[in-house]
C-alpha cells in the first residue's frame, strides 16, 4: 500500500524546539521523522509515496520597531537566512513536496517568552525594552492547503494511508472525508500531548521519539492508541501490539552552529519562534 505523510511545518518546528531545548529542526530532522513513522509495524509492507511539508516562507518585509524606533529589514536577518535555507533543503529532498502559504504582518505583540519580566517591569512603572515585543506574524493558506490535499488524495484514491503530523483540530473534517472514502488516517506525535479530538477521528496514533544528539539509537515508532469504535482493529481484539524492541539507527546529525544561536540582537524579534497559525487556538495539541 502507498502512504503519504503530511507535516504541519510550524507545528513541527515548535515541537522540535520544545523537545530539543531551543534547537530548531534541520531537513535531516524531517527525514528522520518520516523514516521513524514508516518503521512502524502498521506500515511494514507499505511504501512512502510522498511526504508533504506545509509552511510559509520567512517574513522578508520591513518594519520600524515600536520601542527602539529602529527600522528592521527582515530579509537581511540571520533568522530569515536560516529559515530560507531550511525550506530550500526540504524542497530538494526526494519524495518531498513543499507546500507554501504566506505570512501576514499584524503589528507587534508582547513577547510571551519574556512575559514574567514584562509584568514585573510594568508593576514597577519601568518602560518596555526592545526585547519585550516581537513582530506579530500570522500564517495564511497553510491549513487550507493541507486540508485540500487530504481531500484530493482521498477523492482520487492516490494513496491507501495518510499520516498527519499536526496538532490542528481544523484537520478533522478533512480526516473524516478521507476515512469516508476508504482511506486509513493516522496521526503522528513525538512526546507531546495530543488532543482527544484528533485521536477520536483517526484510525490510530503513531508515536515515535526523535533521537537526541548524544543517543546512538531510538525506539521504533509504534501505534499506541486506537479510537473506541473506530472500526479498525490492529492485532488481537483491536488492541495495539506490544512495542517492538529498539533497533539501532545512525546518530542524529547535529544542527548547524548558526541554528543554535538564533537571537543575536535583542532588538530583532525572533521571527522563527513567533510565527503563529491563522488562529492561535488552532493548535490544540500545544496544551
Amino acid at each position: 500500500m502507498n502512504v503519504s505523510i503530511l507535516i504541519d511545518g510550524s507545528f513541527f518546528w515548535m515541537k522540535h524546539l520544545e523537545a530539543r531545548l531551543g534547537q530548531p529542526p534541520s531537513a535531516e530532522s524531517v527525514k528522520q521523522a518520516c523514516e521513524l513513522i514508516m518503521a512502524d509495524s502498521e506500515f511494514e509492507n507499505d511504501k512512502l509515496f510522498r511526504a508533504y511539508y506545509y509552511d510559509s516562507p520567512p517574513y522578508g518585509g520591513r518594519a520600524v520597531h515600536p520601542i527602539s524606533q529602529r527600522e528592521i529589514e527582515f530579509s537581511t536577518t540571520e533568522q530569515h537566512r536560516i529559515k530560507n535555507d531550511y525550506l530550500t533543503q526540504l524542497q530538494r529532498m526526494p519524495r518531498m513536496a513543499l507546500r507554501l502559504g504566506s505570512l501576514a504582518m499584524q503589528g507587534w505583540k508582547l513577547n510571551k517568552k519574556n512575559m514574567r519580566g514584562i509584568m514585573e517591569s510594568l508593576s514597577r512603572n519601568l518602560p518596555l525594552q526592545p526585547q519585550d515585543v516581537s513582530i506579530n506574524l500570522v500564517q495564511k493558506e497553510v491549513d487550507m492547503l493541507m486540508g485540500l490535499d487530504i481531500a484530493w488524495m482521498a477523492a482520487r484514491g492516490m494513496v491507501d494511508k495518510v499520516v498527519l503530523l499536526t496538532g490542528d483540530a481544523d484537520m478533522i473534517p478533512a480526516m473524516n472525508f478521507a476515512r469516508e472514502h476508504g482511506m486509513l488516517v493516522f496521526v503522528a506525535k513525538f512526546g507531546y500531548y495530543l488532543s482527544d479530538k484528533l485521536r477520536e477521528h483517526a484510525d490510530g496514533v503513531v508515536e515515535f521519539t526523535l533521537p537526541a544528539p548524544e543517543r546512538t539509537y531510538t525506539p521504533s515508532a509504534r501505534v499506541v492508541s486506537m479510537p473506541p469504535n473506530g472500526g479498525y482493529a490492529h492485532g488481537t481484539n483491536g488492541h495495539a501490539p506490544a512495542p517492538p524492541a529498539a533497533s539501532p539507527v545512525p546518530e542524529a546529525a547535529a544542527a548547524p552552529a548558526a541554528c543554535a544561536a538564533i537571537i543575536a540582537d535583542p532588538a530583532i524579534p525572533d521571527i522563527l519562534l513567533e510565527d503563529t497559525p491563522e488562529d492561535p487556538d488552532d493548535h490544540i495539541g500545544n496544551k
